[in-house]
C-alpha cells in the first residue's frame, strides 16, 4: 500500500493579494516604458518590482510533497528542503488525520516549529499527525484525509485511539 500526495499553495486570497498589491508597483512602469522618457535606475518602482517578482516566483515553486510506503514516510517542502525528509514506520509510534485550524493553532500556512511540534502545511483543512516514539510531532497537510487514513490502517500504523 503507498499513498503519494503532491501540494501546491492554493488560496485564492493569496493570489489576490499578489495580484493587487501589482497594480501599483508595476502601472508607471508600464507607463514609463511606451512614454519618450527613458526608464531612470532610481525609479522607485522598478526597485519594488524585483522583490515582487522574487515572492511570486518563490510562492510558484513552493510545494509540498508527501509519500507513505511499506517502510517508510517522507515529506519535502520544496524550496525550503533540496532533500526528502524519510522516517522509518517503526519510529512512528501513532498516525492519524485530524481536521486542521490554522488560526486557532497559531500555525497558518506554511512552516511552523515550536517545541516538539513541526508543522507543513499550503491548504485544506486536513493534516496527518504523526507521533514518534521521543514525542516529537509532525503536521502534514493533505486534501486526501479520506485516501491516507485508509493507508495508514492498512501498514497497521496504530492511530490516536490505539495509544497505550
Amino acid at each position: 500500500m503507498r499513498f503519494r500526495e503532491s501540494q501546491r499553495i492554493g488560496q485564492a486570497w493569496l493570489w489576490c493579494l499578489l495580484a493587487l498589491s501589482a497594480v501599483p508597483v508595476y502601472l508607471p512602469l508600464f507607463r514609463k516604458l511606451f512614454s519618450p522618457d527613458t526608464l531612470s535606475c532610481k525609479d522607485l518602482n522598478l526597485y519594488l518590482a524585483i522583490p515582487h517578482i522574487l515572492i511570486t516566483l518563490l510562492l510558484l515553486m513552493v510545494n509540498l510533497k508527501v509519500e507513505i510506503s511499506g517502510r517508510r514516510l517522507s515529506y519535502r517542502f520544496f524550496p525550503f528542503h533540496l532533500k526528502k525528509k524519510e522516517f522509518a514506520l517503526n519510529r512512528i509510534e501513532c498516525a492519524f488525520v485530524r481536521k486542521f485550524d490554522p488560526l486557532e493553532e497559531r500555525s497558518l500556512w506554511g512552516i511552523h516549529a515550536s517545541g516538539s511540534v513541526k508543522s507543513y502545511h499550503l491548504n485544506g483543512p486536513w493534516v496527518i499527525q504523526v507521533e514518534f516514539k521521543g514525542g516529537r510531532i509532525l503536521l502534514l497537510g493533505t486534501k486526501r484525509p479520506e485516501e491516507v487514513s485508509k493507508v495508514l490502517k492498512d501498514l497497521r500504523i496504530p492511530d490516536q485511539d490505539m495509544q497505550v
